[in-house]
């Protein structure tokens, strides 16, 4: 039984026959580079908050009015005047309606 000799690299590309300065960068990984952290973005304004005397006023008409029929308390939604054009519309804090359906109103 014969066994192959072990394998030698080629001569010309044996680390013995490169410089010393490459074999030291072959033996050593170069480092990581430095990641600087980023600063957090400023916050924008929460646009869901209301100011404690809009909310109050609201809820304080929706409490005198809860009991009259076809009168509508609401706040926190759009205002057109025609409802197939929504180009010109307003968006109002609070809106107390007379002589109105609520409830068509509110399921739209």
């Amino acid at each position: 039984m014969t066994t192959k000799p072990a394998m030698q690299p080629p001569a010309e590309i044996s680390s013995a026959a490169l410089p010393a300065e490459t074999q030291q960068a072959e033996a050593q990984p170069a480092p990581p580079p430095k990641i600087e952290p980023l600063p957090d973005p400023k916050r924008k304004p929460d646009a869901m908050r209301q100011f404690h005397h809009i909310s109050g006023a609201y809820q304080v008409l929706l409490r005198y009015f809860r009991r009259r029929p076809g009168v509508l308390v609401a706040s926190e939604g759009y205002l057109c005047q025609y409802a197939d054009d929504r180009s010109d519309y307003v968006v109002p804090d609070c809106i107390v309606a007379f002589g109105v359906n609520p409830v068509a109103i509110r399921d739209q």
